[in-house]
């Protein structure tokens, strides 16, 4: 697994409200003959973070979408119209800036909406989104919260990455067995404890501090109810962030300490872990006093390449000791080691070469593309344009194969979109088979799947084995 790549493309978007769109471009994927376009692009909106905390994802999400663009508009497009993805700059905000995003992308009449990063910046715009009946996709919003936040009857908003009741049975799954329990999935070594010491055999008494927001309070919530299930031990300390990093987190600090956990699980965005992470270490330099074999845990939140270069102890230079070495977590699997992400990852990478020192895509690129992908598929089964429900009905169909219907689903993927498109065309059922896995959502707009165990190691992530299994999870 490999950090999230911090293009230099970033910096072109310092703009709180720049936009991009993005359009029929030549692509060499799914040889089907393109229909000629009969009127005005296909607009779906794209609201990301590319400048702020979360701009780490920006770049190559964007790159992604750019790839499913290129292949809609080579292979026929939408209903003989050419699909624009129209991006626009959220600046990692949670509330004004993107529900002005959202309020424009609607009064120019998008047919539908992919992003925003974070659950919150969901919730934020779920009464503007519900009101226009336009279908949302995320493939990073992981909260629990959002599972419940629409009717089931009435759902607008569908994600490409499990929820987080899901990632909380795997953190706890990790924690409970230990780090012992792993290794490199390259067959390398097993894992160091967090301090680089022994490892851990699992953990009893966990500490928890997250953040105090949508994402972090029921992921909190769950791990609580997890942990002492899949352990038999119980959480000694909990404690609430803001979000936004504070200046100071020696409170929590003391307090954690003093609780004296095994292990610490971290619900928080990676500038908040990187802070907090070097005041513990720190006070346990000068006075050790927590377990030798004592492990942290991340999530989702803070997988980013942010996390490593934030924490180097010199952050001008790059091979610098990071404050995170030995860190651990859990994310979405969202580089599956399957067919379709391999065809997937070879078409990326024939026009977005990977970073120096990277050997995969980061995370949420994967998840992104099958938003992209899904929208458009969606829309053409749809028929039109006009009716967002049955855009949204059709969401479903495309994503799963058509329910109780005589016909036989096809299932296809990343390198066969423009015979997805055209199997629509021709009332074929079409079941979407993703790069991030099967992408069949559920009633509640949710998708299953594997997670990794990431690990810090001499400055960079690390998956370890096994993964966790969906079927674990259930």
């Amino acid at each position: 697994m490999t950090n999230l790549r911090r293009s230099a493309a970033v910096a072109l978007f310092s703009g709180a409200l720049a936009i991009v769109s993005i359009n029929a471009m030549s692509c060499k994927a799914t040889p089907v003959t393109a229909a000629p376009d009969t009127g005005a692009p296909i607009k779906i909106g794209v609201t990301i973070a590319l400048t702020g905390p979360s701009q780490g994802y920006g770049a190559t999400v964007q790159n992604a979408i750019k790839l499913a663009s290129q292949q809609i508009n080579a292979t026929g497009g939408i209903l003989g119209r050419h699909v624009e993805f129209k991006i626009m700059d959220d600046a990692s905000d949670t509330d004004k800036v993107i529900k002005t995003n959202v309020q424009a992308l609607l009064d120019e009449g998008v047919s539908a909406i992919l992003g925003p990063v974070g659950s919150s910046q969901v919730i934020a715009i779920g009464d503007l989104i519900a009101k226009r009946k336009v279908i949302q996709i995320s493939g990073s919003a992981t909260s629990s919260t959002l599972s419940t936040f629409q009717p089931l009857t009435d759902r607008y908003f569908f994600r490409t990455v499990p929820p987080d009741t899901l990632q909380a049975r795997a953190l706890s799954i990790f924690a409970a067995r230990g780090p012992a329990a792993f290794k490199q999935a390259d067959g390398g070594a097993s894992a160091m404890g967090a301090d680089g010491g022994p490892p851990s055999s699992g953990c009893k008494r966990m500490a928890v501090v997250y953040n105090d927001d949508d994402y972090g309070k029921p992921f909190a919530d769950a791990v609580k109810v997890e942990f002492p299930a899949k352990s038999g031990g119980s959480v000694v300390f909990e404690a609430k962030v803001p979000a936004d990093m504070k200046a100071s987190y020696n409170t929590e600090v003391a307090g954690l300490v003093a609780a004296n956990p095994d292990c610490l699980a971290m619900i928080v965005y990676d500038p908040t872990a990187d802070a907090f992470i070097r005041e513990l270490k720190k006070g346990q330099e000068s006075t050790p006093t927590l377990p030798p074999t004592f492990f942290i845990i991340g999530t989702d939140g803070s997988y980013t390449n942010d996390l490593i270069s934030n924490g180097r102890l010199d952050k001008t230079n790059p091979n610098s000791p990071t404050i995170v070495e030995g860190m651990f977590g859990t994310n979405p699997d969202s580089n599956p080691e399957t067919t379709q992400y391999g065809e997937f990852k070879n078409l990326y990478l024939t026009q977005f070469p990977l970073d120096p020192g990277a050997n995969d895509l980061g995370p949420s690129v994967a998840n992104f593309y099958d938003a992209a992908v899904l929208a458009a598929l969606a829309i053409q089964a749809a028929g039109s344009t006009d009716n967002p429900v049955k855009i949204r009905d059709a969401l479903y169909d495309v994503s799963r194969g058509k329910k109780n219907s005589a016909m036989p689903a096809r299932a296809l993927g990343p390198a066969q979109i423009g015979e997805a498109l055209e199997g629509i065309r021709n009332g074929d059922n079409i079941d979407y088979n993703g790069a991030s896995g099967d992408c069949n959502f559920d009633e509640s707009g949710n998708v299953v799947s594997d997670y990794i165990i990431w690990n810090v190691q001499n400055g960079q992530f690390t998956t370890l084995a096994p993964r966790v299994k969906a079927s674990d999870l259930q």
